[in-house]
């Protein structure tokens, strides 16, 4: 947080998620967001609003934070609500300062009738979770690998002027 200017890494990361079609955040390793933009309805209304479906995306926040801690590259994890997240971690000088979070995607069309029956067991009104589910890009494994790579090497790139700066 001390190497980058939060409000412009904001409006940078808006426009980025605009061009890419997708959601993404940056943050700190102990698990603060520093900026996120362009959730998906799909999560903030639904998942993230019911005890039971937070906890899983609690357990992959969790899983994808661990396979970064492992040295991992590049984490992917499909989560038990059905979406995608991925994550890389932003490395200056050999320290882990931050990771790039992409998410709520899919890498394949929707298996609808999962979603269908996930809204039954949850008690979601179907067709506004229908609805919000159509609304989640599907990204292949080759493009987010891309993506998440180029918001990577941007955070990099971003906190390391950061850091010239306070080094003075």
């Amino acid at each position: 947080a001390e190497l980058i200017d939060l409000g412009q890494m904001q409006e940078l990361l808006d426009n980025l998620c605009d061009a890419m079609g997708v959601s993404a955040a940056i943050i700190e390793p102990c698990g603060e967001v520093l900026v996120a933009a362009r959730w998906r309805r799909i999560c903030t209304a639904f998942h993230r609003s019911n005890d039971q479906t937070r906890a899983r995306c609690i357990h992959s926040d969790t899983v994808l934070a661990q396979q970064l801690r492992e040295g991992e590259p590049l984490s992917c994890y499909r989560c038990g609500n059905g979406l995608t997240d991925a994550a890389s971690p932003i490395m200056i000088d050999g320290h882990h300062v931050g990771n790039v979070f992409v998410g709520q995607l899919l890498l394949q069309p929707a298996d609808e009738d999962f979603f269908r029956r996930q809204a039954a067991k949850f008690g979601f009104d179907e067709e506004d979770y229908l609805h919000a589910l159509r609304e989640v890009p599907v990204v292949s494994k080759e493009r987010l690998s891309a993506i998440l790579a180029s918001l990577a090497g941007l955070a990099r790139l971003v906190a390391s002027i950061g850091l010239e700066r306070l080094r003075g």
